[in-house]
């Protein structure tokens, strides 16, 4: 048998405009789905819906609106409105997605890698090398760099790509590929200084001519 089935057309069709409506306004406060919520202070004052208290969850500054959207279940429309009204009042911020090329982080140490190993090269030519790693993983250890480059360098003088690859995924700073050269280079700088005491003086100023002309070349 045929079954009848009476749909509110009219009314489905008023809450489509609406929505479409209330889209235009939300995205004048957020452009696009890229961008990370993170929750303020305020938050804690503020008085919330169901979703909106379970979006704050959520926000924990590196899930974007995209994925939270997903892992709650509200979807795209209830999503994005929870989060324009906690930004009229104060309790959430949009933040861009922090990204870290891999590909790019693999070429930044793979070419300090080579200064490290040409450093301990040298050095191993006068029996200098333990020392010279230890000095390095001591400096490593209170440089704070730990978690970046892993506590111990590899046999040849070098850092794990994939330690730093992996570490970098991870971090939660401004210019993350700024900081990661930056600290490379001091990396590389304080190896040259730890070899250099084991070395003669005409060895030394060679190396240090040729490591300090490949730092200034090393570029993001």
């Amino acid at each position: 048998p045929h079954h009848t089935v009476h749909l509110p057309v009219q009314a489905l069709l008023m809450e489509g405009v609406q929505r479409i409506d209330e889209m235009a306004l939300f995205r004048e406060r957020i452009p696009h789905d890229d961008v990370c919520p993170v929750v303020q202070p305020k938050a804690t004052q503020l008085t919330l819906d169901g979703n909106a208290q379970l979006i704050l969850t959520y926000a924990d500054g590196h899930r974007t609106i995209e994925d939270i959207a997903r892992e709650t279940g509200l979807g795209q429309f209830m999503t994005i409105k929870g989060l324009y009204g906690m930004l009229q009042q104060g309790g959430v911020v949009l933040k861009a997605r922090k990204t870290v090329d891999a590909a790019a982080v693999k070429r930044l140490v793979w070419a300090f890698n080579d200064v490290l190993r040409d450093i301990f090269m040298a050095v191993a030519t006068y029996g200098g090398i333990d020392q010279t790693r230890s000095t390095l993983e001591a400096w490593i250890a209170g440089s704070g760099y730990g978690p970046i480059f892993g506590e111990q360098v590899e046999e040849d003088g070098s850092i794990s790509v994939l330690r730093t690859v992996q570490a970098m995924g991870e971090v939660d700073i401004e210019n993350p590929m700024e900081a990661l050269h930056q600290a490379l280079h001091e990396l590389s700088a304080f190896a040259l200084f730890a070899a250099t005491t084991t070395l003669p003086r005409d060895q030394e100023l060679a190396l240090s001519r040729d490591v300090n002309t490949r730092l200034k070349r090393i570029r993001i």
